[in-house]
């Protein structure tokens, strides 16, 4: 997977999702199972998921949680039934 949505989500081949560049001010938290979350210093809100070892994890036939809530929605423009 790697490219930009129109929404602006970024997934890159190293397994990260992302709707914002890094920059110095960005903090960092480890989520578990080497989930790193990228946190915007003023809302809190995750600007950026790292999934470490990623290519490693699709060669597993094992699932992985990553643990966070997401509000998923469609990108302005996208209709219903698209797959």
């Amino acid at each position: 997977m790697h490219g930009c949505s129109p929404g602006g989500i970024l997934i890159s081949e190293g397994g990260n999702v992302s709707n914002a560049q890094p920059y110095p001010e960005q903090e960092s938290e480890e989520l578990g199972d080497e989930v790193i979350a990228r946190l915007n210093p003023v809302t809190g809100e995750i600007e950026s998921l790292e999934i470490l070892f990623f290519s490693t994890r699709l060669l597993r036939s094992e699932l992985f949680e990553v643990p966070v809530k997401a509000d998923l929605r469609m990108a302005a423009g996208e209709g219903r039934g698209h797959v």
